[in-house]
């Protein structure tokens, strides 16, 4: 597992994910040295507790960007590619 000890103060702040072919997810950023196992539904970035909630509420991942955006139109934005792991392979969705 990697562990960041720092980034470069002219980075952009982000995130990024790790899927393994069982379907666990996990999260690295750039304010979390070390991985934030992710547990769905569970989302990142600035439209995350928009999408999270319409997950919640019976939303498809797909819906819920789609509400992030609209919820959210200064810090959110498509397009939005949709992908889904099935037998340690992804298929785009969308």
């Amino acid at each position: 597992t990697p562990i960041f000890t720092g980034r470069d103060p002219q980075d952009e702040p982000g995130n990024f994910l790790v899927f393994k072919p069982d379907g666990q997810a996990s999260r690295y950023s750039h304010d979390l040295p070390y991985p934030s196992v992710m547990n769905p539904p569970d989302g990142c970035g600035s439209g995350a507790e928009f999408a999270i909630g319409a997950m919640l509420y019976g939303a498809s991942a797909y819906q819920a960007v789609e509400i992030a955006c609209i919820a959210n139109p200064q810090g959110t934005a498509g397009p939005i590619d949709s992908f889904a792991l099935e037998n340690g392979v992804w298929r785009q969705l969308t």
